[in-house]
């Protein structure tokens, strides 16, 4: 599959090495080229779930933990 991607970009059949860098470039035996417009700087955001609503959570102790393995099935808990 990278070679289909990379094929928009290089003439595979020439290309014999691919090194991809942090900064956004890969060099290949046909010189440097940039794949990225910028350079990513520090980490991304990190996403914080809303949680499972009660009906949910009483779905689960209802369904799914009579199914579990009883040293399981208080993972199942209301936050």
């Amino acid at each position: 599959m990278m070679n289909i991607l990379l094929s928009r970009y290089f003439n595979m059949t020439k290309v014999s090495s691919i090194k991809f860098c942090s900064d956004g470039t890969c060099t290949t035996n046909l010189g440097k080229f940039t794949l990225l417009k910028s350079v990513p700087v520090g980490m991304p955001n990190v996403l914080t779930t809303g949680g499972l609503s009660n009906e949910r959570q009483s779905y689960l102790k209802e369904k799914v933990a009579p199914l579990m393995p009883l040293e399981y099935r208080d993972s199942i808990s209301s936050s």
